[in-house]
């Protein structure tokens, strides 16, 4: 779910704590993101599949199998070698 720029604003300005929660989740997204940019850049392909089957599972659901693979940064056909040898 989106929430409009404005809209926040607006509410930290009535609600000083939400900046507060605004921070964290800001910091959270951060750790997310470092994470797995280090796995990307120390990990193999089925390390880095792992993880998204760890981390990110709902994507599995939602987003096709072709653009899903450029996520830990690979090419469809060895997503679905990795996702085949692992469900095995």
């Amino acid at each position: 779910m989106a929430v409009p720029r404005h809209t926040l604003t607006r509410q930290r300005e009535r609600f000083p704590q939400l900046q507060g929660m605004l921070d964290k989740v800001t910091r959270e997204i951060m750790l997310r993101n470092e994470t797995r940019e280090a796995l990307l850049l120390t990990c193999n392909s089925e390390a880095r599949y792992r993880w998204l089957l760890e981390h990110e599972a709902w994507l599995l659901a939602q987003v096709p199998q072709y653009q899903l693979a450029s996520y830990p940064s690979m090419d469809a056909v060895s997503f679905s070698r990795i996702k085949r040898k692992l469900s095995d």
